[in-house]
């Protein structure tokens, strides 16, 4: 797999990985009648496991424990941002109120 097309499929990882994490804590804080409140709740050790799961699904292989830590990464900086936005979103909608 050329370098180019192998950093599109890590991309990929690091955006499904992130949208999944991110939408089971909405889910879950939203069935418990939880608001989505505050700091970022996940941690660098959870995405690095739900990686490496990702990757096995898909059936590529990291070269490095470098390359999944850059993946473990990308996916933790998507769902912060992603989390982030829909803090802001319940804050927003609750102050119309």
């Amino acid at each position: 797999m050329k370098d180019s097309a192998r950093r599109r499929h890590f991309e990929q990882v690091a955006a499904a990985v992130a949208a999944a994490w991110v939408g089971g804590w909405f889910r879950d804080l939203c069935s418990e009648g939880r608001p989505v409140a505050g700091g970022w709740p996940g941690t660098l050790r959870e995405v690095r496991e739900l990686v490496r799961v990702e990757l096995a699904v898909r059936r590529i292989k990291a070269k490095s424990q470098d390359e999944l830590e850059e993946v473990a990464r990308s996916a933790y900086a998507i769902a912060r941002r992603r989390w982030l936005a829909g803090v802001e979103r319940d804050e927003t909608s609750e102050a119309s109120v």
